[in-house]
């Protein structure tokens, strides 16, 4: 104590990410085991050195010493001294003056960590930091690199959120900046114009089939009504027509003929029978026949 092992002013601070450590402790221990699943779970980006040592027996106290000097010239950021649990005579080479005088003049953040929760030793007074096992000081030192992740993943997003944000606003004034713009120039002008033709275009052409469409439906009745007087006047004709042609046949000499008729013609002009006096001539002609007649007598029937 009157040396200032224990002096708490004196003590390192804790590194926050170490990236290279040295573990002093017995090569083949179950302690040296424990403490490199504790890395490899939690933060595998370390880089490890095992500087071997007698942790117990007579022997024992000046090898750690030793081995603590060798690693205080390695350039790590911290060093862990230790073992696992046994008894006091097990454990009584980290009381030794040796290893107490090594660990204060170390220039590197050391841990202490000997036996068990309720295992005290000097060791544990004179580091820069006690843990109750090998394996708690792995977990007092190193983070955990799954916390790591999360970290900087919600980070990330809160930093990706943040520039989002501000480019979505610049790009809302660089907006309003370029509409404002749009609206003094002349091409905005102009298409403005263009859009408004194309409305009055659009609004004429709705209109016209509006008014055709009434137009159509005003006209189906009279159309209705102009084809039933078409077919009504053609019906008239067609009957018309018929007479005339009964007539035609009535009267036609050729048909007549065929039924013993003929036609009376004096010079030339066909005359009707009844015009015929006696002692005159005169000319009888059916289809295919012309006699010269002389009218020897006449009676009226």
């Amino acid at each position: 104590q009157q040396k200032g092992y224990f002096d708490a002013g004196r003590k390192k601070q804790q590194p926050k990410y170490i990236k290279k450590i040295a573990l002093v402790t017995a090569s083949k221990s179950a302690a040296l085991q424990d403490m490199l699943k504790i890395i490899e779970k939690r933060w595998q980006l370390l880089e490890v050195v095992v500087i071997d040592t007698l942790v117990q027996g007579n022997r024992s106290a000046p090898q750690i010493a030793e081995a603590l000097e060798y690693a205080d010239t390695l350039g790590c950021d911290a060093i862990v001294v230790g073992r696992g649990g046994g008894s006091k005579e097990d454990l009584w080479a980290f009381n030794e003056e040796v290893v107490a005088d090594a660990i204060f003049k170390l220039n590197t953040f050391v841990v202490s960590a000997v036996g068990h929760e309720v295992d005290v030793q000097i060791s544990d007074f004179v580091a820069d930091l006690r843990a109750p096992t090998p394996s708690a000081a792995m977990e007092m030192i190193l983070p955990d690199q799954n916390e790591i992740l999360y970290t900087l993943s919600e980070m990330e997003n809160r930093y990706t959120r943040v520039v989002k944000q501000i480019v979505g606003n610049k790009e809302q004034t660089l907006n309003a900046f370029s509409q404002e713009f749009s609206r003094h120039s002349v091409s905005r002008k102009v298409s403005m114009i263009e859009k408004e033709f194309d409305n009055l275009k659009d609004e004429f052409k709705r209109v016209m089939e509006y008014k055709i469409s009434q137009f159509e439906v005003k006209t189906i009745p009279l159309t209705q009504q102009l084809k039933e007087s078409f077919e009504y006047a053609l019906q008239v004709k067609m009957q018309m027509r018929n007479s005339i042609e009964e007539k035609i046949k009535l009267y036609d000499p050729k048909l007549k003929s065929k039924e013993g008729w003929a036609e009376v013609v004096v010079d030339g002009k066909r005359q009707p029978l009844s015009s015929i006096k006696k002692e005159e001539r005169f000319v009888l002609v059916d289809i295919d026949t012309k006699l010269e007649v002389l009218c020897l007598k006449k009676e009226k029937l």
